[in-house]
């Protein structure tokens, strides 16, 4: 279990995002922030799809926030207010931010209708236990069957992973357990919590060891 918040992209494709209107000329952002059941692409040595009900707990205590590109200086909506509502369905989960008179939603409404923004994006904690990994083949996946925390959701320009930098290649490239356990404590010297204890599971279970939660 870690604090470290991990992001999680998907193209407009998969997102649906636009701005709508309702009879009274309110506007709203709204599109899909996370999909169900489908696979993700490989997010630096693993998989990763949402259980359909991943969301259900937090959705009833957190108070999420509309953000552009996870900047908390961009704010489109947050479900305290009431000015962003939350709600899943078979498929997906997704928002609706009411557009009001900022900077902010005035340049995203316009980046969404030209195009110019091409994603949407969530950014969540996953307790002990929420999440469950397995081989399947050659993949290492991942299905995440409760968020502990969900903080923000919204537009994005870019994507954003996980990284996957010089420790994933360091675990990648072990031959044996000992070059493992060698590369276990130079990753939790390198890297932080999080990220370091889903490269060690995904590389025990590709040498067909057990996983024990917390290491």
């Amino acid at each position: 279990m870690s604090s470290t918040p991990e992001r999680r992209f998907f193209p407009f494709g998969d997102a649906e995002v636009r701005v709508i209107e309702d009879k009274s000329g309110a506007k709203y952002i709204t599109g899909k922030a996370a999909v169900f059941n489908k696979l993700s692409q490989d997010l630096g040595g693993f998989r990763e799809k949402l259980g359909r009900k991943a969301f259900e707990n937090c959705l009833k205590r957190c108070d999420v926030r509309a953000l552009r590109n996870h900047d908390p200086d961009k704010l489109l909506g947050r479900t305290k207010a009431g000015t962003l509502e939350l709600w899943t369905d078979d498929d997906a989960l997704w928002y609706k931010a009411r557009v009001g008179n900022t900077s902010a939603h005035r340049d995203t409404v316009e980046n969404i209708a030209s195009g110019d923004m091409d994603g949407s994006s969530f950014s969540f904690t996953v307790g002990e236990g929420g999440d469950k990994w397995e081989r399947s083949g050659d993949d290492v996946i991942r299905t995440v069957n409760e968020i502990r925390d969900l903080f923000d959701v919204g537009p994005v320009t870019y994507p954003a992973y996980l990284d996957t930098s010089t420790g994933m290649r360091m675990l990648g490239e072990c031959r044996s357990f000992d070059q493992w356990k060698e590369a276990q404590v130079q990753l939790r010297l390198r890297s932080d919590g999080a990220v370091c204890q889903q490269r060690i599971r995904i590389l025990k279970l590709r040498l067909g060891l057990p996983i024990f939660e917390g290491v």
